[in-house]
């Protein structure tokens, strides 16, 4: 099998959510601390997600990033939570699935690129990134 007829499969790979290509989750808290300090002391921060971040197979594939979806786990588990990805305010909205998330895709973002986080800090408890992408 040809590196190009690897990377095709591994786009088309079906997810159980029903959603396909890679994904390269990040909790905040984890993966960027002192962001994520930032985050709950002054209520913003920046975080930069480049190729840097994906495995090493990934990065010799041109990666294109496709979408960025943010899921807050927020005390009390509201319907939703206000907050600003990329200068674009939006609501996160409770997930059936995953019902102490609020959840969703909000700026636009590319590789490398700064990315200004703002939101109320009072009760959130963990704020997780999923990044899709695709190789070539």
């Amino acid at each position: 099998m040809t590196e190009k007829a690897l990377g095709a499969v591994v786009n088309d790979t079906a997810l159980v959510a029903g959603r396909k290509g890679l994904y390269l989750a990040f909790s905040l808290p984890d993966s960027f601390p002192n962001e994520w300090w930032q985050l709950r002391e002054t209520g913003a921060t920046t975080l930069t997600i480049d190729t840097q971040h994906l495995p090493q197979v990934a990065r010799q594939h041109n990666p294109v990033l496709k979408a960025v979806t943010w899921a807050a786990q927020v005390t009390g588990a509201p319907a939703s939570y206000p907050i600003t990805v990329g200068g674009t305010g939006g609501t996160l909205n409770r997930d059936p699935a995953m019902p102490s998330r609020c959840v969703g895709t909000l700026g636009t973002v590319s590789w490398g690129t700064p990315i200004a986080i703002s939101c109320d800090p009072a009760k959130l408890t963990d704020l997780s990134v999923l990044v899709s992408y695709t190789i070539s």
